[in-house]
């Protein structure tokens, strides 16, 4: 199955998308040191069972590891 958007991008979902489903996408505000793959504003795909969730001033963020990450999205420059 793919889907298209109204740019160049598209997306193709494997045979196993019923499996992915519990996927979730989260949006990096910030990333460490080491992160290579990773960079500010990019959407990741994440299992939230890898994900530690916590609260600070009354927002909640979401913490993992990069190896974690099963795809990054990212706007591209047209």
């Amino acid at each position: 199955m793919e889907l298209r958007s109204k740019d160049t991008g598209t997306i193709v979902l494997p045979e196993n998308y019923d499996k992915l489903r519990m996927l979730q996408y989260f949006r990096v505000i910030l990333t460490g040191p080491k992160c290579d793959e990773v960079k500010i504003g990019d959407a990741i795909v994440v299992d939230p069972q890898a994900v530690i969730k916590f609260k600070k001033d009354d927002q909640e963020y979401f913490l993992t590891r990069e190896e974690n990450v099963g795809a990054v999205i990212r706007e591209t420059d047209k």
